[in-house]
């Protein structure tokens, strides 16, 4: 099968195996036509094929970490794979408008923060704060 943005993605999934969705097939298309575009994949040595293999899961990997913690990778991980750690608030809304902050911590992640939140402050309306901005309110 030629390697090309339009090859046929079914096709690309049974090659990578009976447990490949369209989804996996998508990614692998993507590393193929950045490493090997035009060639054929029965043509790609086996290790090549399983360095892309395991490039697009990383890839695949790499954007469900930043959808699910809400920032890009960028800004979850530093350059040595370590969490980026980052200052919260939790605050409570002003009648002008205004915050005011109760409590402050650090956490790697949103969702981290905002679970955090709930179990300090249960049935109550809050907001967590990064960098000074709302990301969430209860």
């Amino acid at each position: 099968m030629l390697i090309s943005p339009h090859m046929d993605l079914g096709e690309l999934a049974q090659r990578m195996g009976q447990d490949a969705t369209h989804e996996d097939a998508e990614y692998l298309r993507d590393v193929l036509c950045e490493t090997n575009p035009d060639e054929d994949t029965a043509d790609i040595p086996s290790n090549v094929w399983q360095r892309a293999l395991r490039t697009a899961l990383a890839l695949q990997l790499a954007d469900e970490l930043e959808e699910r913690m809400g920032r890009p990778l960028d800004e979850l991980i530093d350059e040595n794979g370590n969490p980026i750690v980052c200052d919260y608030q939790i605050a409570f809304a002003k009648t002008d408008g205004s915050f005011d902050v109760v409590r402050q911590f650090q956490s790697s992640s949103d969702d981290e923060a905002n679970e955090y939140a709930e179990q300090e402050f249960p049935g109550t309306e809050w907001y967590v704060l990064r960098d000074g901005r709302n990301i969430n309110a209860r």
